[in-house]
């Protein structure tokens, strides 16, 4: 198996979203997300339960994911 944490602490987040995805909540989703890695996470679960909504908006936030890196 590959150890991803390199032997480091996990420092783990746990983002829950609910309800249908539009532009607002799409960019607290992002606002979250940069919070836990301000506060040094390491290891982000996102939680989605979110079934429909505007999907126009969520190029950005795998955009976000796409471009976390640990270090």
């Amino acid at each position: 198996t590959e150890d991803w944490l390199i032997d480091r602490t996990a420092v783990p987040w746990r983002i829950e979203v609910r309800g249908a995805l539009d532009g607002g909540k799409v960019q607290s989703l992002e606002r979250r997300i940069k919070a836990a890695v301000s506060r040094n996470a390491n290891f982000i679960i996102l939680q989605l339960e979110a079934e429909g909504g505007d999907i126009r908006h969520v190029g950005s936030l795998a955009n976000l994911i796409r471009s976390l890196k640990d270090g």
